[in-house]
């Protein structure tokens, strides 16, 4: 016969006070002061082999003891990390029992609730991570305290507990040595056909097909699903992303995936990044689970950027998307570029953009077919200064690798000059880049900026100005017929001097 649940109190103090306990050791944790955690480590085992104790014969048997493989790994992590820090023997050893406990967890059986499968999966994917990722016990143990661990409150024996038992232990001793076999999936992903890039600049509110492809270098025997899902701390409202499941194919090394990606907001920064971490699972018929190694793209790096929000702020709509346009070709081009030298850059590259259109429409420069490159200069700066996000950090004639440079913004370089017989953009930027280019080398920087105020004659109406800011690569010694590794980018932006009254044109 079977018996009745019943409320248990000394089983809900129990996992209370576990809880307590983990919370007071891991909220604050620092992973230089890791031996007063491993000191109580003791005290929180002798509490979980209680419950395991007490639940041996029930149907909550397998939770508890998930429980305390989830609680062990954990341990060994710290315990792993504190050896690693003090260059202590066995650090390996504890990290390889890490993986030995968290493959014993049995999801199937012990029925959690989906949300917090999905948090635990999270948890598992923090403490096994891939390739030669390093393991930061801080995040460890924030996901920790983050687990929404399920309370149970009653209590019921089970009749058929010695059967349960045995068929525990053969699916335990049945599972793959993922030490001796690893699993490992390689994963390729494209947007609109094209490799994802570190990080991938998309638009909010679209939707972007996503393909790739997932290899695996075995399929485990009794799993018949293959899924690939996003898990990041990055909310889930913020984007959507759906890949399509992988059904098991005898004749198949290679599948093709498809799905689609949309980010619901913009970012408020062009140096924030989003990152969505990957997740691979295979399942069988009863939602048991096997997780591989991803092998690639384990992670998708994103920014969501709109060029009508104030990222670049040039005060002109025009000059907003030629100013975003010119920072995605960068970052596609230069993936490694430092993100606050490509901030800084594209600030300055703002403001000058900004005098650039406020000159043109105002007349500026206008019939004026002799200005020197000093009162060009002081004239830019003057408008650079009032501008907030350029303010007080502006510089003038610095001095650098010998030479005098016209505007300093965080040690990235404008050189500004003033000519009077070259229009065509292509040979102003051969002409002047050089100098530029040199500045901002001995500066240590990889982007720079060229500004030409064009005081040749007009015979024919100036172009929109979002063509006068234009995209090159400087040319660098020693690297004619070679790709540096650490290439370089200039801009050039030509303000309109010696201009024309409109009715001139008539």
């Amino acid at each position: 016969m079977l018996k009745q649940r019943r409320y248990n109190d000394e089983l809900v103090k129990l996992q209370l006070t576990i809880r307590r306990e983990m919370l007071s050791q891991l909220f604050h944790l620092d992973g230089t002061r890791l031996a007063p955690i491993l000191e109580r480590e003791t005290v929180v085992a002798k509490m979980l082999s209680q419950l395991v104790e007490a639940t041996k014969d029930t149907t909550d048997a397998l939770f508890f003891i998930n429980y305390q493989l989830v609680v062990r790994a954990l341990y060994h992590l710290l315990r792993g990390a504190h050896q690693e820090l003090h260059a202590d023997a066995g650090a390996e050893a504890q990290f390889k029992a890490v993986r030995a406990n968290l493959r014993r967890i049995q999801f199937a059986s012990a029925r959690y609730p989906e949300p917090f499968q999905v948090q635990l999966l999270g948890f598992i994917a923090l403490c096994t991570p891939s390739g030669d990722k390093v393991v930061e016990v801080e995040d460890v143990a924030r996901a920790f305290c983050q687990l929404a661990f399920p309370t149970i409150y009653t209590l019921e024996t089970d009749p058929l507990a010695e059967l349960k038992q045995q068929w525990i232990r053969e699916e335990a001793s049945e599972a793959p040595d993922l030490e001796e076999s690893p699993l490992l999936l390689a994963v390729e992903l494209l947007v609109e056909d094209e490799p994802w890039a570190s990080p991938q600049v998309l638009r909010p509110a679209e939707t972007y097909t996503v393909r790739g492809t997932l290899k695996p270098n075995r399929w485990p025997i009794g799993y018949n699903r293959l899924i690939l899902k996003p898990l990041s701390t990055t909310s889930g409202a913020l984007y959507d992303l759906e890949i399509q499941e992988i059904r098991v194919l005898p004749t198949v090394a290679q599948y093709e995936i498809t799905g689609h990606i949309a980010f619901k907001f913009p970012q408020s920064s062009v140096e924030d990044t989003m990152v969505i971490r990957l997740l691979a699972y295979y399942e069988n018929a009863q939602g048991a689970r096997l997780m591989p190694t991803i092998v690639g793209y384990d992670q998708l790096v994103a920014q969501v950027l709109d060029p009508a929000l104030g990222y670049f702020p040039t005060g002109f709509r025009a000059l907003n998307q030629a100013v975003f346009t010119i920072t995605q070709t960068i970052r596609k081009q230069l993936p490694d570029l430092d993100p606050q030298e490509l901030g800084n850059f594209v600030r300055l590259l703002s403001g000058i953009a900004n005098y650039q259109g406020f000159c043109l429409q105002h007349g500026v420069y206008k019939e004026r077919d002799s200005v020197s490159e000093d009162e060009f200069r002081d004239d830019l700066i003057q408008h650079l200064v009032g501008l907030p996000y350029i303010g007080e950090y502006v510089i003038k004639e610095g001095h650098l690798a010998g030479g005098r440079v016209e505007i300093s913004f965080h040690g990235i370089i404008a050189e500004l000059k003033a000519e009077k017989t070259i229009a065509d953009r292509g040979k102003l930027l051969k002409k002047y880049g050089k100098q530029a280019a040199a500045y901002a080398a001995a500066n240590t920087k990889r982007l720079s900026i060229v500004s030409v105020l064009d005081l040749t004659k007009k015979p024919q109406a100036p172009a929109p100005p979002q063509n006068n800011i234009l995209l090159g690569t400087p040319d660098m010694h020693g690297f004619a017929e070679t790709e540096p590794a650490f290439p370089a980018r200039q801009v050039l932006v030509v303000i309109e001097g010696n201009t024309r009254k409109p009715s001139d044109y008539s």
